[in-house]
């Protein structure tokens, strides 16, 4: 019998599930043939994927955000059903965005029955050690193979049922310990005694709002007591012309930089950072910048999740190493003052600085930084061993 490319539907949700999705798009098709249907962004995209509509209609933050577009989604999640059957693949992989792709999984079971249903991937297994563990039985019957990225997480998903393999965060593929921090300090004309200080304020419009007044804060307060201060902030095309006009009233010299390698050089040669929560605290840590981490969510948002979340931390690194080894100031506590208190020692003071960087790498060695293989080479494979009857190079 002959074997035939495997068809992968592939759905991601935002940025960060885009990027996951590239990588492991790139490891699928370097094992063998593919042919690709789905929903992503510009890294899936240039995988090959055409999106069935732009991914940025999924990109919503928040439980109150999310309320007025309910009626859209509704309708995506229907076409996104009608497309899955059309397209008849092999596997549907779906990563992260539960909101969306939990519930495309849920109305495609009850349009097919069992023995119809392609084989179902999810990469990036919900957080229940952190909030709702109901989840873990609820997700059992939508999925054949759960994706975890953090070392703790199988076992939660395993008591349930759900085949479960730990794979690495794919940000440990990305080469953020590569920059260069000489080329970035000759481009910008940074000198040697500069105090450089790397702020990630975020990518949306909502998170830039409400973090820059509060990052605009901190960089007053440091400036008056740190002589030779300057700021790197890395931006997209999107945001750029609104942040320059916003950081031209700054008190300090401030670099803006665009692209994965600018990014690198502009971490490489800073001495601490101020960071939004989420995978940039990851980036940073693989660059080897001490940090803190800083989040301001909608209220309501921030309300109900308190009453959910069962850790007292949002930081993976954090929550893998069992303590606080970065300093959060979440909501009330984003503020110049409490996050100074924190960032002033990491700016001027080497031991401090190490402790925190010591404490990191030992997380990031257990996040799977240091394996033999890459963790969308892990996925892929998972994959191809769901579906053994398709072409794959290592095997055919």
């Amino acid at each position: 019998m002959t074997k035939r490319a495997l068809r992968c539907f592939i759905i991601a949700g935002e940025e960060s599930g885009d990027a996951l999705g590239g990588k492991l798009l790139h490891a699928l098709q370097k094992d063998g043939a593919v042919e690709l249907a789905g929903i992503g962004g510009n890294a899936m995209q240039e995988q090959g994927l055409e999106s069935l509509f732009p991914m940025e209609e999924l990109s919503l933050l928040g439980y109150a955000e999310i309320l007025p577009h309910i009626p859209q989604l509704l309708r995506r999640i229907s076409e996104t059903v009608e497309a899955i059957m059309a397209f008849a693949p092999d596997v549907v992989v779906t990563i992260d965005a539960p909101a969306f792709t939990l519930r495309v999984l849920r109305k495609l079971a009850k349009r097919l029955p069992p023995e119809r249903l392609p084989k179902r991937v999810h990469m990036v297994a919900p957080s229940v050690w952190a909030y709702k563990p109901k989840r873990a039985k609820r997700l059992a019957p939508l999925v054949d193979h759960l994706l975890a990225l953090l070392p703790f997480e199988p076992p939660y998903f395993q008591k349930e049922g759900i085949p479960t393999s730990f794979i690495g965060h794919p940000v440990v593929e990305d080469g953020w310990g590569e920059g260069s921090a000489t080329m970035f300090r000759e481009t910008y004309d940074v000198q040697g005694q500069v105090r450089l200080l790397a702020m990630m304020p975020g990518s949306r419009s909502r998170e830039l709002k409400r973090h820059l007044p509060v990052f605009q804060a901190v960089v007053s307060r440091l400036a008056a007591e740190i002589p030779m201060l300057e700021v790197v902030m890395p931006v997209t095309v999107r945001h750029e012309e609104a942040l320059r006009a916003a950081v031209a009233k700054w008190p300090v010299k401030v670099h803006l930089v665009q692209g994965a390698g600018a990014k690198k050089d502009a971490l490489a040669a800073s001495d601490a950072a101020l960071v939004k929560s989420g995978t940039s605290t990851l980036q940073v840590a693989l660059a080897g910048v001490p940090m803190v981490v800083a989040y301001r969510l909608h209220m309501i948002s921030a309300w109900l999740l308190r009453r959910m979340i069962k850790i007292d931390t949002v930081t993976i690194l954090n929550v893998i190493a069992g303590r606080h080894i970065i300093p959060e100031c979440l909501q009330e506590n984003c503020t110049s003052d409490v996050i100074c208190r924190h960032l002033k020692p990491l700016l001027l003071k080497e031991e401090a600085r190490r402790e925190q960087l010591d404490a990191v790498h030992q997380a990031l060695v257990a996040m799977g930084a240091e394996g033999k293989k890459t963790p969308s080479q892990r996925a892929a494979a998972v994959i191809w061993d769901l579906c053994p009857d398709k072409v794959n190079a290592e095997k055919a």
